[in-house]
């Protein structure tokens, strides 16, 4: 049973003002609205008071990891939007969060009750890698921390940009009841999210740390780089295979394109997308030769720079018909739709 808030009665919205002088003129969406909006501008200021107050010392941490990670300067923004929200309720200083220091003096001007509670509520709040599990009514995410496990819902202040169900995102979720990002996040689309997710495991198992929260407090540039920038792939770590002849593919063709190209991007790229064949098609593989073959042409095909072998030519090289070769590329083509048309989409806006 829905209860009727009268006139003169205290604004549900928690301001202290009587309803009629307050949100009546107005529906519970729209009040809805007017707390998003407060709670966007409260987060805006915390990281102007966060760049403000500690820009050098940001830029100190930033400086150290470019000293040992290249981040491309098309990146730069994001990841350092990143690591100044990660600065903000991560890095102590004099025993307390940034986050902390901004509550403590300006929690008392934060007008509207409603909003200074979700505020505190934002202590201890931390970074995380997240599997986005749901969408539900266009703004509220229900997704899984890949460290514990746990689910729990996100409110979206913004619903200009939605994640989809499988992206793996990057962010600092504020603790309060709804829980919210801190600003924004970083999402790897479903297609690779696999791949992402692996990278970052490896490097929590090589910590040695068993708290995702302290890990991610200690290493989270580090974190940030493997999301955003995973490390070149190699068979030996990590890869598991659904039997040794999807093995024996990855391994001649990583032999093959090192002899023609030698650069990694034709690498990295072959390997995960016969990774990702591999998983969705699970092929029953008598002759590896037809595949690696079908491989290779598929990968020299997706890619401006990498020259013209034809099919025929495969087949000669490996001792195989050109026709088994073209049936199987055209498989992984039908297989491979998502994956192949955002390389082109990355080729083509480079």
């Amino acid at each position: 049973m829905v209860s009727t808030i009268g006139r003169n009665d205290k604004c549900p919205c928690g301001s202290g003002k009587k309803y009629k002088k307050c949100c009546s003129k107005g529906s519970v969406v729209q009040l809805e609205q007017v707390l998003d909006g407060e709670l966007r501008e409260l987060q805006a200021d915390m990281i102007r008071y966060t760049w403000n107050n500690y820009e050098s010392e940001i830029k100190e941490y930033l400086k150290e990891h470019y000293d040992n990670f290249s981040v491309p300067d098309e990146a730069s923004e994001v990841f350092e939007f990143c690591a100044l929200t990660w600065f903000a309720t991560s890095v102590v200083k004099n025993g307390k969060t940034v986050l902390d220091e901004y509550l403590d003096s300006f929690a008392k001007t934060i007008s509207r009750p409603k909003v200074k509670g979700l505020a505190e509520a934002w202590r201890n709040s931390y970074p995380s890698v997240f599997r986005m599990v749901e969408l539900e009514n266009g703004k509220f995410l229900t997704v899984e921390d890949i460290f514990t496990k746990e689910t729990s819902q996100v409110k979206l202040l913004d619903q200009d940009y939605l994640p989809e169900q499988g992206d793996l995102i990057i962010a600092t979720v504020l603790l309060s009841d709804p829980k919210l990002f801190f600003g924004t996040f970083f999402n790897i689309p479903a297609n690779f999210a696999k791949e992402v997710e692996r990278a970052v495991l490896a490097l929590y198992k090589e910590t040695g740390n068993g708290n995702p929260k302290a890990f991610m407090r200690d290493s989270f540039l580090v974190a940030l780089d493997r999301f955003m920038f995973p490390e070149p792939v190699t068979l030996l770590d990590g890869w598991e295979w659904a039997s040794e002849k999807h093995r024996e593919v990855a391994e001649e063709y990583q032999e093959y394109i090192g002899e023609i190209d030698g650069s990694k991007e034709f690498v990295n790229l072959g390997l995960k997308l016969w990774f990702h064949y591999s998983d969705k098609a699970n092929p029953i593989i008598r002759n590896p030769q037809i595949y690696t073959a079908a491989l290779i042409y598929l990968i020299l095909s997706q890619i401006p720079t990498g020259g013209t072998i034809s099919q025929k030519q495969l087949a000669e090289a490996f001792e195989v018909s050109a026709g088994s070769i073209s049936s199987k590329f055209r498989d992984m083509k039908k297989v491979l739709h998502k994956e192949l048309q955002e390389i082109e989409e990355t080729t083509t806006s480079a």
